[in-house]
């Protein structure tokens, strides 16, 4: 945000150097602190020792972090900074938002593989691949596609599990109050009487939109964290950062492929764009890979809540051939599935690893026809 007096900056950049994200439109701006995880933004913090206010660019979705988790560390932030915002950017709890994302973190910040990996999260991950020259990848597609390589992800956060974290921090208080008032009082601590009227949420589909320049100023106005803004200079550029946006076709060709089964050249440009279908025809197919802990669970119920005589299985996949009776008590008693029916067999016997996304397509359109007639 640029304050009155200062040039409009043109946001765009079109570098494809790795200094500046690696390919185009990523911001081409130097941002210290850089955007990193909480705990890393919080020793910078202590380190420098900022005396102006910053804005801070936080990663929430990582390393496998649930929702509380999340909304304990925004309520940390709303604690330690009684005049500070928070602005959760995140999903929206939509699937093609989360694969624009995901589509946006490879093609705009490849770093962010690159960081990953060197910290040990894609491990699993098995040949070679170079994220910062992959479009054409399948080894790089099918890691992404068998959840070997991960990416940072967040819902919306609940203001529910913030007020459940920011109550816990009044109760530490209380509770360490009444037997050492002498080292909990004189402000010693920061205390929190309201949160919600700092508190934002926007989808990613929100910096992509025409309003955001309105969203921000009225964001500004409202919290009064500042008197002296002027989003004009936004406003003369953004427009045109939406329109250089060459992800956002992603939601027209996904909403093609879903109506008429057609992959287009964006779908085939680059292979995490592929793996988003690639994965959904997996998932649609019921032949996806479960984690151990969803097979064990899965099993660990049947034998729990069956009866001594029922028949013997070692899969999910074997739910379906059951006696229909034994599905329905299994169902009625609570039994959670992951699968949504059985797996589709030509799909499972492909080997999809090996293929292109139009022979996966193919095969996988033509099996869709056959289960699609025998369902209606």
């Amino acid at each position: 945000m640029l304050t009155s007096g200062e040039a409009p900056l043109n946001p765009i950049n079109t570098s494809n150097s790795a200094q500046w994200g690696g390919v185009g439109t990523s911001h081409k701006s130097v941002r210290i602190p850089t955007h990193a995880r909480l705990v890393v933004i919080r020793r910078w913090i202590i380190h420098n020792r900022p005396s102006i206010k910053k804005v801070y660019v936080i990663n929430a979705g990582v390393d496998d972090i649930t929702d509380q988790t999340m909304c304990d560390q925004i309520a940390d932030l709303l604690i330690q900074d009684p005049t500070g915002i928070v602005i959760a950017l995140h999903s929206n709890n939509d699937p093609d938002i989360k694969s624009y994302g995901i589509i946006n973190a490879v093609t705009k910040w490849p770093t962010n593989v690159y960081v990953s990996t060197a910290l040990g999260y894609n491990d699993e991950a098995t040949g070679d691949y170079d994220p910062f020259n992959c479009a054409d990848s399948q080894v790089f597609r099918n890691n992404v596609v068998e959840n070997k390589i991960t990416f940072g992800s967040c819902n919306a956060p609940s203001e529910d599990l913030i007020e459940n974290s920011t109550n816990k921090n009044e109760i530490w208080f209380e509770s360490r109050r009444k037997f050492q008032p002498h080292e909990m009082e004189n402000g010693n601590y920061p205390r929190i009487s309201g949160w919600r009227d700092r508190f934002f949420s926007m989808s990613c589909m929100d910096i992509v939109s025409p309003d955001l320049p309105e969203k921000l100023a009225m964001i500004l106005s409202n919290t009064g964290i500042s008197d002296n803004f002027d989003t004009s200079p936004l406003q003369q550029v953004h427009q045109g950062y939406i329109d250089i946006q060459p992800n956002l076709q992603w939601f027209k060709s996904v909403k093609l492929w879903e109506e008429t089964g057609e992959i287009d050249d964006y779908i085939r440009s680059h292979s995490i764009i592929q793996a988003q279908i690639l994965k959904r025809m997996i998932v649609a197919a019921n032949i996806q890979e479960l984690p151990f802990f969803a097979k064990t669970l899965f099993l660990y119920m049947y034998y729990t809540l069956g009866a001594e005589h029922w028949p013997r299985i070692t899969s999910e996949q074997d739910f379906f051939s059951l006696p229909e009776f034994i599905q329905n008590e299994l169902l009625d008693r609570g039994l959670k599935l992951s699968y949504t029916g059985p797996s589709w067999p030509e799909m499972a016997s492909l080997n999809w690893r090996e293929l292109s996304i139009d022979e996966i397509n193919a095969v996988y359109q033509r099996e869709k026809k056959l289960f699609n007639s025998s369902a209606g």
